[in-house]
Parts: C-alpha cells; sequence; structure tokens
C-alpha cells in the first residue's frame, strides 16, 4: 500500500473542479467575502486531520487553466485530464499522487464549499475500519443529508476496476455510477442522518441563487465570528435563520 512519510495509509480528497458550468460559467473562482468559491472549500477541508492529500481534478480545457494557477497559488496539488470522463479523470488524479489499491479516495465536488472537515475524519475513520468488508461509503445513498453535504469514500482498487470496466457514458461522467451498480462485488454502506431530515436545505451551488444564498449564509456566519472551518450545525443554523428571515419579510 502507498504510505505517506509518517507510515501512515494514504486519504486522498479529490475534487472535481472546472470553469464551464452550463448554468453559472466561472463559479468555482467567483468571490464570496473577497475569496474563490474554491478557497472557502479547501479553507475547511484542509483543517482534517484524517487526508494526507488534497487535489483539485481539473480539465485540461483552456479555461480551466485559471484552476491551475489557483492551485499553484494555494499550495495544492492538481491534475488536469478529461472533460467528459471524469471517472478517468480521477483514476489518473489518485496514480499522480502515488496511490496504490487500498488507499482511500473522497470524492468532493467543487461546488459544495461547506464540507465539514470533522465529519470527513469521522467518516473515513469508520470506513479504514471496515474495510475490506465495505468498499464504498456515501451520505447520498438515502435522503436526509442536505444537497450540497453529501460524501463518497471508496478505494482506490474499486476505482480502478470501475476504470476498467465501465462502458456506458453516465458510468464515465459521475465516477462511482459502475461500482453501486455492481454492489455484490463492491459492497456498500449508507450513512443517515440520525432520524432527522436535512433533505430540504440546498447549499450547492448550481445557479446564480444558489451563489446569493451561500454568500448570504458565509456573510452571517462571520457576522457571529465563526470562520473556517464551518461545522455542519453552524451551516445548516445559518440557512435556516436566512430562509425564515427571508420568509418573515
Amino acid at each position: 500500500m502507498a504510505m505517506t512519510s509518517n507510515g501512515v495509509k494514504k486519504k486522498i480528497a479529490i475534487i472535481q473542479a472546472r470553469m464551464g458550468s452550463s448554468r453559472m460559467p466561472g463559479k468555482i473562482l467567483k468571490e464570496i467575502a473577497g475569496k474563490p468559491v474554491l478557497w472557502h472549500l479547501l479553507e475547511n477541508i484542509k483543517h482534517s486531520r484524517e487526508l494526507t492529500d488534497i487535489v483539485v481534478a481539473t480539465t485540461g480545457k483552456k479555461e480551466d487553466d485559471a484552476l491551475e494557477e489557483f492551485a499553484r497559488e494555494y499550495g495544492v496539488n492538481y491534475f488536469r485530464g478529461s472533460e467528459d470522463n471524469v471517472l478517468e479523470r480521477f483514476h489518473k488524479a489518485a496514480k499522480a499522487v502515488g496511490a496504490s489499491d487500498t488507499d482511500i479516495i473522497v470524492r468532493i465536488t467543487a461546488d459544495d464549499i461547506f464540507m465539514d472537515p470533522y465529519i470527513i475524519d469521522a467518516l473515513i475513520t469508520f470506513f479504514d475500519s471496515t474495510y475490506p468488508y465495505y468498499r464504498l461509503m456515501s451520505n447520498s445513498l438515502t435522503p436526509g443529508f442536505p444537497y450540497g453535504l453529501y460524501f463518497e469514500l471508496f478505494d482506490v482498487a474499486s476505482l480502478k476496476e470501475a476504470y476498467q470496466n465501465a462502458t456506458t457514458e453516465f458510468q464515465k461522467e459521475h465516477v462511482t455510477p459502475y461500482i453501486r451498480e455492481n454492489e455484490e462485488k463492491f459492497p456498500a454502506i449508507a450513512i443517515e442522518s440520525r432520524g432527522v431530515d436535512f433533505s430540504d436545505i440546498y447549499l450547492s451551488i448550481d445557479t446564480p441563487e444558489d451563489f446569493e444564498r451561500n454568500r448570504q449564509i458565509i456573510e452571517y456566519l462571520g457576522s457571529k465570528h465563526i470562520a473556517h472551518p464551518f461545522r455542519f450545525n453552524d451551516v445548516v443554523s445559518a440557512y435556516k435563520h436566512l430562509r425564515l428571515s427571508k420568509t418573515s419579510t
């Protein structure tokens, strides 16, 4: 297995990011509180104690040169690969940081900026303790978590097998469908929200309206002197406060 200099198994966050969004082009580097969207995500997850590597995985398109430049300036790993075959991009990004079969991948999308590093750490620890009995772990398999706070964890061996055997465009575009469709080979476990349903909360940035919502959340948290890393409860509380305020006006 691949090891860090401290002899620890690699646990790699791969962030899929690109500038070419159809509904909101360039959103990943659009600024909130004077910093790009991607900066806010990185400022959260860099506080993880379990992650050994963070990789921004973008495309080879000219428009994504800006993401490479940002990654260089921020000081985070980056990888450039296929625009449409995101599964291939993930596989090659993992190889680029020296990942081996039993290492762990945490899949994150760049427009989900409120990832809680302490939840990431808890899931990594749980996944590692059950491996290889479970090969996929996610909080999106069943409803309950807010949209925009989804995680997927899987081992590099499963990623490699998906890359080698996926045949449909859907399997290649979304990274884990091949793994999910073959549960007999890749047993999966769903992380649930313990009886509290947050599925009506939308935190991902897909549209200008979503961007404005996240901007308001970050500014509200700042007004309460809450800084990165943003915790799950603080983000949810801010969301509900702002929604309630909007409803009452």
